[in-house]
């Protein structure tokens, strides 16, 4: 007598299983790092538009601001120790330090060099924009 036996066998369903849990701890470590690489673009780009953001305040920023104002020395636009200016932003949950640093008269008279810098978890970005006197 033929039995018609329809279905899998318990070895087998056993056997795809590990097949399938090794091929899922194999995509495990890669999708952990895409979630900690997508933080890292994530804060980058807030670093950015948050330069911008300062970069435009200072555009519509009067020449003569205090927010514009110097230290008296020229050399100093990368100092990140003690900068002519600073201020605390947080976005998602991440703080970030805006410092700003000024050089007078540079590259020309009737123009500020103006040299912004971001500073996050051991990260840093840095934008560079001018400022002049007059405008159009």
């Amino acid at each position: 007598m033929k039995k018609n036996r329809k279905g899998f066998t318990l070895v087998e369903v056993l056997v795809a299983l590990f097949i399938l849990a090794i091929a899922f701890l194999g995509v495990g470590p890669l999708v952990i790092m895409t979630v900690k690489g997508n933080q890292v673009v994530r804060e980058h780009i807030n670093a950015r538009l948050l330069a911008e953001r300062v970069t435009e305040y200072f555009r519509a920023t009067d020449y003569e601001d205090p927010m514009l104002s110097n230290d008296g020395d020229n050399a100093d636009l990368s100092d990140t120790l003690t900068p002519d200016h600073s201020t605390i932003d947080t976005i998602d949950n991440v703080v970030y330090r805006v410092l700003w640093n000024i050089a007078e008269d540079q590259p020309q008279t009737g123009l500020k060099t103006i040299q912004i810098i971001i500073k996050w978890r051991n990260k840093s970005y840095t934008l560079v924009t001018l400022k002049g006197r007059y405008t159009l």
